[in-house]
């Protein structure tokens, strides 16, 4: 039943009962110029009772600022101008809500924060000089939402790292606490409006704040490790960071490790392509746990990744879809690791027929070339039902080719895992299956051609006095 009502002749008044009795209490405030214009009052989420007001005498050509705060309804007030510039009237003064005493101003060129009522600190870094009119806190998600005039609206994400170092004497190395992540269902209602103007959405995932006091030596590594692991212990996610002084902000994008890259494939860090899934699976809502690492040093926090609330799906959904993801994740693992050693076999092929090429005279290198390009032969139908290279590169090899394992691991990979919270279907358990059973086939085809022809043709090689090749156990 608590009201504040501030004019635009300068008074400010309040009701402790909806409206029935109004108190002026405008005449308590000290050393206040008549005829202000009071636009905004920001009342405390901590008390009723505790009110901030900014007066704003510029059309009285007065440009200096003016910032009370009461803690008692308004009978008295003290002065929090403190050291804003002299020269810029405020606006607006609002207390964040997951931190009481922590302010932010709106003046009529930019923000300012205060800490302790009355020391303030500009907010600048990418943001214009431009009047701020209101602010609002949104607690929830830790934003801090600015409307300006004639610039538009800001929004700065998560003020976690202000809000738990404000005031604080903090130690060399801290993991801030994170605020739980959403696991959107991510989609886009406008695909085709590419000139609509639109703001970057924040960094989808859980951001992960840490503080460092220490520039490292020259010796030292110029990036911490952060290790996501799960509610049981078992690891998810390993991830890297800045490792100088100061605040730094890393973004899990909530999924699991991706799989083993595959060696100069276009498509990202996965191979995927376009159309194949970005990094490891999707984890399930629940509970897990970030340690920040450096050198010696480590410190864990816990985390929370939350489903989208317009969703209705069960845990028990997820669960089931991020574990066969993950069976298919580590399927593709073992079919790249495969191709990796088949190209690096192949790489060393190539280089040890261009050195034989360049003594044709020798009968032994001779007869060592043609078991060379014998062996390559081998290799190439080894590889071309795993891994097609020949159709790299041609946007219509589905029409004149089969489908190589690999492709079809990273096709079955995007159908488990493009729903939300979606359970795998029988189909897609049985191609799971059937896949499984293909993989471990051109693995052991693989190992007995690396047992047999490779290893006669290294024994003709040392007779010949050239170097042997070897199929290295690439990650």
């Amino acid at each position: 039943k608590v009201i504040w009502v501030g004019t635009d002749d300068g008074l400010v008044q309040v009701t402790r009962d909806a409206g029935r009795r109004w108190v002026n209490v405008t005449r308590n405030i000290p050393d206040l110029p008549p005829w202000g214009r009071i636009s905004q009052i920001g009342v405390s989420p901590f008390s009723a009772g505790t009110a901030y007001v900014a007066v704003d005498f510029h059309e009285t050509e007065n440009n200096r600022p003016f910032v009370f705060r009461t803690t008692d309804f308004g009978a008295t007030w003290t002065n929090i101008t403190g050291n804003l510039p002299n020269d810029e009237p405020v606006h607006v003064v609002r207390e964040d809500p997951n931190r009481r005493g922590l302010l932010v101003a709106g003046t009529d060129t930019g923000l300012f924060y205060s800490e302790n009522d009355g020391a303030w600190h500009a907010i600048g870094d990418g943001f214009p000089t431009a009047p701020v009119y209101d602010l609002k806190f949104e607690k929830a998600t830790h934003d801090l939402v600015v409307a300006t005039h004639g610039r538009g609206i800001f929004v700065l994400d998560n003020l976690t790292p202000l809000e738990q170092s404000a005031g604080e004497t903090l130690p060399t190395m801290k993991l801030l606490t994170p605020i739980p992540a959403v696991r959107w269902a991510l989609f886009n209602r406008h695909p085709l409006e590419l000139s609509s103007f639109a703001a970057p959405n924040p960094s989808f995932g859980a951001a992960l704040d840490y503080y460092l006091a220490r520039n490292p030596s020259p010796s030292a590594p110029d990036q911490v490790r952060i290790e996501i692991s799960d509610a049981a212990g078992q690891p998810v996610r390993t991830l890297e960071g800045p490792a100088a002084s100061g605040f730094h902000r890393v973004v899990w994008d909530l999924r699991y490790d991706p799989p083993t890259p595959l060696f100069g494939l276009a498509g990202g860090e996965t191979g995927g392509g376009f159309f194949g899934p970005s990094g490891g699976p999707q984890v399930p809502p629940g509970e897990y746990h970030a340690t920040l690492s450096d050198g010696g040093r480590r410190e864990t926090v816990t985390l929370q990744v939350e489903a989208d609330p317009r969703s209705h799906a069960s845990i028990a959904a997820f669960r089931e879809q991020a574990r066969v993801a993950l069976e298919a994740r580590d399927l593709l693992t073992m079919v790249d690791r495969e191709v990796n050693r088949m190209s690096a076999l192949r790489q060393q092929m190539e280089t040890l027929e261009y050195v034989l090429l360049m003594n044709p005279k020798s009968t032994a290198y001779e007869e060592l070339f043609a078991e060379a390009r014998g062996l390559q032969a081998k290799l190439d139908r080894l590889e071309e039902p795993v891994y097609d290279r020949a159709s790299r590169g041609d946007s219509k090899a589905y029409l004149h080719r089969l489908s190589s394992l690999r492709d079809r691991v990273v096709r079955l990979r995007m159908a488990l895992e493009t729903g939300y919270a979606q359970r795998p279907t029988p189909a897609a358990l049985e191609e799971l299956a059937r896949l499984k059973r293909e993989a471990a086939e051109r693995e052991r085809q693989f190992t007995e051609f690396v047992n047999k022809d490779l290893a006669a043709f290294n024994k003709l090689a040392a007779a010949a006095g050239t170097s042997q090749l070897f199929v290295p156990n690439a990650p």
